[in-house]
């Protein structure tokens, strides 16, 4: 290896813990920030990596919507919303016929009598139209509030899917089509150089290429988990939980 070579890989090895040592102060920030989010005191006893293994495939579609449409808390709300606007609207329309009752009491210089009875306003010209109609404009907000939001709930399923699906195939790809060849073409200059027919530099530039490989592996992982999680969030349940309470409608042969 000549002088400049040497130098060259000097100069890419400070580099290269320069590159160490900001991640791990990336790293330290990133902590601090998920322990405000999570509430906690600042410690070291926080673990960052998930156990979990990582998913097989992309689950299917059906059962991740109907496990969002009734477990999704905004669902839940707006369609509280629209039975609340229904029970006012019911007891704007019993409004129309008002029940009241009444008691008559008469006396004269020697006794003294009470009549119990009731009346029933029935209204020909008002019939509470404007209470009425109130109550079944807020139902009908309420209709179109819960189809707005159930909409929304499909669109971000069907997009964390998709970022699921894709995140698992860019993934696979690349351990299938990347990483092997560099691993190749690394024990092939190891070789070459153990014969004497290459000089290190070529193995220092196979080590290069292999470990930006696996760095970029590294980061599909973390791009799978990332879907993963959106996809946990789009769904508003663990997915292992809520593909066992609705599983896959199966067609009847």
């Amino acid at each position: 290896m000549s002088p400049a070579d040497a130098l060259a890989v000097r100069a890419e090895s400070f580099v290269a813990v320069d590159q160490v040592v900001v991640a791990r102060r990336d790293r330290t920030i990133a902590v601090a920030q998920l322990q405000v989010l999570l509430g906690r005191e600042a410690g070291p006893d926080l673990s960052v990596v998930s156990s979990r293994p990582l998913p097989s495939g992309a689950p299917e579609l059906g059962p991740l919507l109907r496990v969002a449409r009734v477990g999704r808390p905004d669902v839940l709300a707006a369609e509280l919303e629209l039975q609340g606007a229904a029970a006012r609207a019911g007891w704007e329309r019993s409004r129309i016929v008002g029940l009241t009752a009444q008691v008559d009491v008469q006396w004269n210089n020697t006794q003294v009598g009470a009549r119990v009875g009731g009346s029933v306003d029935i209204p020909i010209f008002n019939q509470n139209q404007g209470g009425v109609g109130r109550a079944e404009a807020a139902i009908e907000r309420a209709t179109h509030r819960v189809d707005v939001v159930r909409q929304l709930v499909t669109l971000e399923v069907v997009r964390a899917r998709a970022q699921l699906a894709q995140s698992l195939d860019s993934l696979e790809r690349y351990q299938r089509d990347v990483v092997p060849p560099l691993e190749g073409a690394l024990d092939a200059s190891t070789l070459r150089y153990e014969l004497g027919d290459d000089s290190y530099l070529v193995v220092l530039d196979a080590l290069n290429r292999l470990g930006a490989a696996r760095l970029r592996e590294v980061e599909l992982e973390a791009d799978v988990r990332r879907a993963h999680a959106q996809l946990e969030r789009a769904v508003g349940a663990r997915l292992a939980i809520a593909l066992r309470e609705h599983p896959a409608e199966r067609s009847e042969p």
